[in-house]
């Protein structure tokens, strides 16, 4: 809309503001015209030019759809200046509060807590607070399990008896169930070999071998042939079944069909 001279504000700020408000439709009709002018030029392009492949008719009406609706798009007006939006900050993002946090308070000493004017003692009004991430390594440690021994003296038998040991996920294993989680975790979420998981924990004094981390891991995929037994059953009453045609998922397929019915599959191990 042309707006007269006459009909203009005297007010300087507000004819500041319709300044900047001009120019910035003008950089936007720019662009918009730089766009629509490179949409116009493939468009001729493919129609005209030479080229191997020939476009879609049906590509090039949604290009003059897209072009179409960028036309008939309503411009801002002067005469309705937009309500500003505040810009977001750049500065650091605030540290999640469900982090353990240590408070370490650096105090004044005492001799310095008297005022330099009159020598009375300051009075604390407040106080400065910043923030630092700190990081604790991993650890690992030993767990003893310790069975008292009971036998009766009063009986000739000699009977003796302790607490039943409790389940472990490797019989007679050394791992803990937080150990075998983390390796399998850090193997197969963060794509850590199990050689590099070696020297990470040598580096703490603990001597594991890659292959005892593989056995680790081989008995460790023997604890979900029960929840494999589970997801097979379920793809299987699907009414569609998605497979990848890899060599490797076709041996484990034959794998699974020759196996003897009711027998257990065994799970594949990377």
């Amino acid at each position: 809309m042309d707006v007269a001279a006459e009909q203009l504000p005297d007010d300087t700020a507000l004819l500041k503001q319709i300044i900047v408000q001009l120019q910035e439709a003008l950089h936007s009709s720019r662009r918009q015209i730089d766009q629509l002018t490179h949409r116009l030029q493939q468009l001729l392009r493919a129609h005209f030019g030479q080229k191997s492949e020939k476009i879609d008719p049906a590509q090039m009406a949604l290009f003059a759809q897209q072009i179409l609706a960028q036309v008939n798009q309503p411009q801002p007006t002067p005469e309705e200046p937009s309500a500003s939006v505040p810009c977001k900050g750049h500065g650091r993002n605030k540290l999640p509060r469900n982090l353990p946090r240590k408070r370490v308070v650096i105090d004044v000493p005492a001799e310095q807590r008297k005022c330099g004017c009159c020598g009375q003692e300051m009075t604390r009004i407040g106080e400065e607070t910043s923030e630092q991430i700190e990081y604790i390594p991993a650890s690992t440690y030993v767990i003893e399990t310790v069975r008292p021994k009971y036998a009766c003296k009063h009986c000739p038998d000699g009977t003796v008896i302790t607490a039943d040991k409790p389940r472990q996920p490797i019989e007679k294993g050394l791992p803990g169930p937080g150990m075998l989680a983390h390796v399998i975790t850090s193997k197969y979420c963060d794509h850590i070999p199990l050689n590099r998981q070696s020297g990470m924990f040598r580096r703490q004094g603990l001597e594991l071998p890659p292959s005892t981390l593989g056995g680790w891991m081989g008995a460790s995929a023997k604890l979900g042939d029960l929840l494999l037994e589970v997801m097979v059953q379920e793809v299987l009453a699907s009414d569609a079944i998605h497979t990848d045609d890899s060599a490797s998922s076709q041996g484990w397929r034959v794998q699974w069909e020759s196996r003897p019915i009711g027998a257990k599959a065994r799970s594949p191990v990377a």
